[in-house]
């Protein structure tokens, strides 16, 4: 009875004066980062020993993503940013690139609204302006000719370099496009792969 005692004594005395500040200190954002690392690498010093490993289930691998998470975000000092950083970041930025009447930063460029927009119905029940092109083809002499066919969407052609384009599809058995091939010598002969 009294050896187990004294065993029982001796573990929670191990256990209270062997408790290592880092883990709880990891969740104080008062707490410096400098000195949780500090407080960690003394506790690996402590467990690995001479050994090239820590033991599994003692915390390295919580730790060291804590410390990647954090290493970029504490100030020189190893102070934690405030609760508000994040809002007092955007806002700093906000108030340096000020934007026009249009919301556009100034100086950016000439842009303009292209898409999405509604369109009227067009009876199908699918939906407008909505799809993808899964091939392309360019005339051999003509570089403002372009060729491309939609998996949905049939066979198009641009002579004006993709400014306007005409839909050929009318009287094909399949609307949809995979592939296309000119001719190399007769560009007025295409081949299409559909299905």
């Amino acid at each position: 009875m009294k050896n187990t005692l004294l065993i029982v004594t001796l573990m929670v005395t191990s256990m209270v004066f062997s408790q290592d500040k880092w883990p709880n200190m990891m969740f104080d954002r008062d707490a410096n980062f400098y000195d949780i690392k500090q407080d960690f690498e003394k506790y690996y010093q402590e467990k690995a020993g001479n050994a090239l490993k820590i033991p599994k289930g003692t915390g390295i691998k919580q730790f060291k993503r804590w410390e990647y998470y954090w290493e970029h975000r504490v100030d020189e000092n190893g102070n934690f940013p405030s609760e508000g950083h994040v809002l007092d970041e955007m806002s700093r930025y906000n108030r340096l690139h000020a934007t026009n009447q249009r919301g556009y930063a100034t100086n950016t460029g000439n842009w303009e609204l292209v898409g999405p927009i509604a369109l009227p119905n067009n009876g199908t029940g699918q939906l407008n302006g909505n799809g993808r092109v899964s091939s392309i083809a360019f005339h051999p002499t003509d570089p403002n000719t372009i060729f491309v066919g939609a998996p949905s969407g049939g066979f198009w052609k641009t002579t004006d370099n993709g400014v306007t384009w005409t839909e050929y599809s009318n009287g094909l058995v399949r609307l949809g496009i995979s592939s296309i091939v000119i001719h190399p010598s007769n560009p007025n002969i295409i081949y299409l792969g559909t299905g």
